[in-house]
């Protein structure tokens, strides 16, 4: 089993915190993420399925949990081999 690789930082407010925002409407996290390794493309969301096929297969993949109360979510995301643009080309 491997050690859980912490992607990035963010801080959970509390009622009061959030009160203080004064917010309405939707409110949107952004959250920064390494990027996939080279010789990769972008990350791409993915099902679950597509995303344990690729994490056996040895390719990069990340998975962001979220929980609320008693709600839990899981997003999966895989970023595949980068095709090489360049090869082929005319010059």
């Amino acid at each position: 089993m491997s050690a859980a690789h912490p992607i990035g930082v963010w801080q959970i407010l509390d009622a009061t915190q959030l009160a203080q925002l004064e917010l309405t409407g939707r409110v949107a996290i952004t959250l920064i993420v390494e990027p996939p390794p080279p010789g990769f493309g972008p990350w791409q969301r993915c099902e679950y399925r597509e995303w344990k096929a690729a994490k056996a297969d040895g390719l990069p993949t990340t998975e962001l949990e979220q929980s609320y109360d008693d709600q839990f979510r899981a997003v999966y995301w895989v970023a595949h081999r980068a095709s090489n643009q360049t090869e082929g080309s005319a010059s």
